[in-house]
């Protein structure tokens, strides 16, 4: 009997240890457990993606593979059945949906009215007769003569051509030549001049006994440089003035251009081809995108004392009808969201005007002045206003600006006959993504493995303050990338965000406000006084710390029933992109 007991004994004693083992091995695993779940909704980037400076596609999925394991999903059975396939797949449904939202960004931005005219009518480019002589006096400035030659002409009309110096003999920087160059320019200034006044007074004695409007006079005792030019002036003697006073007022000289041009047809190689895309898109000639050529010969940087800016030359107050010109970029240097600004601007002036002739005249006039010329002369006639109209605010450049865009695009298109060893530029591949919360560009960059320089050459657009990273850009942002970056950035776009999203509190640096914090975090300036117990326009001190209401970490953890599942909440299931 005692030896029963004994035995009885030892088992109870047996099954508590080991009860109490258990009891103790729960209280250790399950706090564990809990935490490791918790890590998922306080920092679901705890297993954060180490983005390579230059990452394959092999080291993207796996690091997206580890991503959506650790952080997408609540469910572990699903990501188990997860392959490399399946996650290839997954991504490139993310890079849709993200490059689709830029791309209703940008037609949401650049939304094209009804036309009540067809905006390929009238698009031919035909050179008229009456403007045959001024065309041909811009082909040569813009596809023949250099800066080497130096073009004598009538700025009244510059189809008259006096004389042109070629100075290819005196190479650029040899002792002198500049000096022997300015002395043969005066020199034939001087001849030249000296000719105009001899024929204006023939014109005048010629005038006094001819009643016809068409004033002619001998060419007897002239020589023939003085014959030639006299009947240059009698050609056009009924728009230019032909006295002594208006021909050497008129008389002008100037170099060739087509230096300038080749290399900006180089450059141009670059972005064209989507020019031209974006123009026929939007049922416009693409002949309109040889419009930078006259406006700033390709100079992305180009800034003119007006003001304007870019490959396009918007002034600010045209620009921000269509263009963000604000702290944190000027998007007229971006020549892609500049062509797709111009081609919405110039459907606009279109439907006012009618023709495109008047439309691409209005670029550098304005749509006001073309609207009185064709009031005032009764005709839509592009070469009739040119020659005619005298409107105020209707000068040299306006008045040579479709033979302008008529020239160039001549040189243009037959590129290889003005410049037979031109080489273009490779075209850019980029894609557009919308931020999805303010960022700030210099860390997107080093966690993406982007130089900063590289990004900056993609977005001409920012401004140095974005780049140094003292200033955020903000959500919705449209960022321009090459296509094989776009991964990383994605990826560092994702570990940013959620930075941001699930961030409980803000270190102050030097220059914060409440209301920077407040829209870094997309809260309410007020509801984040509130929550600090601050006035709103309270300083921040550098170091101190800015709590955020309603951030990750205010989320609650929910067991199911019997304690054996953790529920997230709804909003960490999904990815966010």
């Amino acid at each position: 009997m005692h030896k029963e007991s004994s035995s009885q004994a030892k088992y109870v004693l047996t099954v508590c240890l080991t009860l109490v083992f258990c009891v103790i091995s729960f209280c250790f695993w399950l706090p564990e457990h809990i935490g490791k779940k918790a890590e998922v909704v306080f920092n679901p980037l705890m297993h954060k993606i180490k983005v390579a400076e230059k990452a394959d596609d092999t080291a993207v999925t796996e690091d997206l593979i580890q991503y959506i394991n650790s952080d997408q999903f609540a469910d572990n059975s699903e990501t188990d059945a997860l392959n490399e396939e399946d996650l290839a797949s997954h991504f490139e449904i993310i890079h849709d949906d993200f490059i689709s939202s830029a791309d209703k960004i940008l037609k949401s931005r650049f939304r094209l009215p009804d036309l009540k005219t067809d905006p390929s009518r009238d698009a031919s480019f035909v050179v008229s007769e009456g403007l045959k002589d001024v065309v041909n006096f811009w082909t040569h400035i813009f596809g023949v003569y250099n800066k080497d030659h130096m073009v004598f002409y009538n700025g009244d009309y510059v189809g008259i051509v006096y004389s042109v110096l070629d100075f290819s003999d005196l190479a650029d920087g040899v002792k002198g030549a500049s000096s022997v160059k300015r002395k043969m320019v005066k020199q034939e200034r001087r001849r030249l001049v000296k000719i105009l006044k001899k024929l204006a007074k023939r014109f005048k004695e010629a005038k006094k006994r001819s009643t016809d409007q068409k004033v002619t006079i001998s060419l007897s005792k002239l020589n023939k440089e003085e014959k030639r030019i006299a009947k240059l002036l009698m050609k056009e003697s009924d728009h230019i003035r032909l006295t002594e006073k208006g021909l050497i007022k008129g008389f002008s000289y100037r170099k060739g251009f087509s230096h300038r041009i080749k290399e900006a047809i180089k450059v141009s190689g670059k972005y064209m081809d989507e020019m031209k895309r974006i123009f026929r898109e939007r049922g416009l000639p693409d002949e309109l995108t040889v419009i930078p050529f006259i406006e700033s010969a390709f100079n992305l940087s180009a800034y003119s004392h007006a003001g304007a800016a870019g490959v396009w030359q918007f002034i600010a107050p045209t620009g921000k009808r269509y263009l963000k010109i604000d702290k944190y970029a000027d998007e007229r240097y971006d020549p892609i969201l500049a062509t797709y600004a111009s081609a919405t601007h110039l459907t606009n002036e279109f439907e006012l005007l009618g023709t495109w002739p008047l439309t691409i005249n209005a670029y550098n006039a304005g749509p006001g002045r073309l609207q009185k010329a064709v009031k005032k002369l009764k005709t839509t006639d592009i070469a009739t206003i040119i020659k005619k109209y005298s409107g105020g605010g209707y000068g040299f450049d306006s008045r040579n600006y479709y033979p302008e865009f008529l020239a160039i695009l001549d040189v243009y298109e037959n590129q290889e006959y003005y410049f037979n060893d031109i080489e273009l530029l490779e075209p850019e591949e980029y894609v557009y993504l919308a931020l999805p919360s303010p960022m700030n560009v210099k860390e997107l960059s080093r966690l993406a493995g982007i130089d900063i320089q590289d990004l900056a050459e993609m977005n001409l657009a920012l401004k140095p303050a974005v780049l140094q990273g003292s200033t955020e850009l903000p959500k919705g942002y449209l960022l321009k990338l090459e296509p094989k970056s776009k991964e990383n950035v994605l990826l560092a776009m994702q570990e940013l965000f959620d930075e941001v999203r699930y961030a409980s509190h803000h270190v102050v640096s030097h220059g914060d406000t409440l209301r920077r914090v407040a829209r870094r975090y997309e809260v309410s300036v007020k509801k984040l006084a509130v929550y600090n117990q601050m006035l709103p326009g309270e300083k921040l001190k550098p170091g101190s710390i800015v709590r955020l209401p309603s951030r990750g970490n205010d989320v609650e953890l929910t067991l199911k029933k019997g304690g054996s599942e953790l529920i997230l909440p709804d909003k960490l299931q999904t990815p966010v992109f």
